[in-house]
């Protein structure tokens, strides 16, 4: 597939601060707390992950859970003695605070912290599942009584996911496409500063400062009308000198396809060339 060199502007989408679950009642980090109905038990406390590829740095202190490992969003799930499900809680969803060490002379983001409260129905026992990474042992309502902490991590030496070999085509059971791709940040090594290893992801200085996980990625038809919005997300760094990025968006069917990055630029794909690249695009930046 051939590489295409395009520039773009950066735009950070932060997450919402509560969000609703069906069969449970969920709040965020900055939610009171509040007494749970008879026949009703609230299970809270905070979720501690530590390692690669399991949170995403967003800006400042503040991360969000992040599986990037697995096609799947993260979720805590509640079941009962008789293994049904009592509430899904979407961690994404969720902000958490990180926690900095210092290696080699840098700081990287090390651990994400994240507050979780929910509520559930009574039941005789609970189990609590963050899967692949932790499932509790069999709780009654009094072990719940206090916070249930849960910590996890993932071991620095694990390999790397691989994200370029995203699903992407036709989408089963629907008229969508989904376009999946990568975005490679290429520059002089003394223009990057690559933060928050354990994430995967890179923070660029100098002519690539505006190059960021979070940047907007839309795609317009034949007409001009924008069918498809998407982000770029942090992965990880290639040999010091470059960033990958990886991106997928749903479309409709249309005759051409024009990706856009922000104000720096678009390119155009017809039908046949995305169905003969697999629905995949590989772009790059840098010199």
């Amino acid at each position: 597939m051939s590489r295409l060199v395009l520039m773009f502007a950066v735009g950070l989408l932060c997450g919402a601060l509560i969000v609703s679950v069906s069969g449970a009642s969920v709040m965020g980090a900055t939610a009171q707390s509040a007494t749970p109905a008879p026949g009703e038990v609230t299970i809270q406390g905070t979720i501690m992950a530590k390692g690669r590829f399991i949170f995403s740095w967003v800006r400042d202190d503040l991360c969000t859970l992040a599986f990037w490992d697995y096609d799947f969003t993260p979720e805590l799930i509640v079941t009962d003695s008789a293994g049904v499900q009592l509430a899904a809680l979407p961690l994404e969803e969720l902000p958490g605070t990180v926690t900095m060490s210092t290696e080699g002379g840098q700081e990287h983001a090390e651990i994400c912290t994240v507050p979780y409260r929910l509520t559930v129905p009574a039941s005789d026992a609970y189990r609590v599942e963050i899967a692949p990474y932790y499932e509790s042992d069999e709780l009654t309502a009094a072990d719940l009584a206090s916070d249930l902490d849960i910590s996890f991590e993932r071991q620095m030496d694990d390999p790397a996911p691989d994200f370029r070999d995203r699903p992407a085509g036709p989408i089963p059971g629907t008229d969508l496409f989904r376009i999946a791709g990568t975005f490679e940040l290429l520059a002089d090594p003394d223009d990057l500063s690559f933060m928050a290893i354990p994430i995967g992801g890179c923070v660029a200085f100098g002519g690539y400062d505006d190059i960021q996980a979070g940047a907007q990625i839309t795609v317009k038809d034949q007409t001009g009308t924008i069918i498809g919005i998407g982000e770029l997300e942090p992965i990880y760094t290639v040999d010091g000198d470059r960033c990958v990025f990886v991106f997928s968006l749903d479309v409709p069917e249309a005759t051409f396809y024009t990706l856009e990055m922000g104000r720096r630029g678009e390119q155009a794909y017809s039908r046949q060339d995305l169905e003969q690249a697999g629905w995949r695009v590989d772009l790059s930046i840098g010199p």
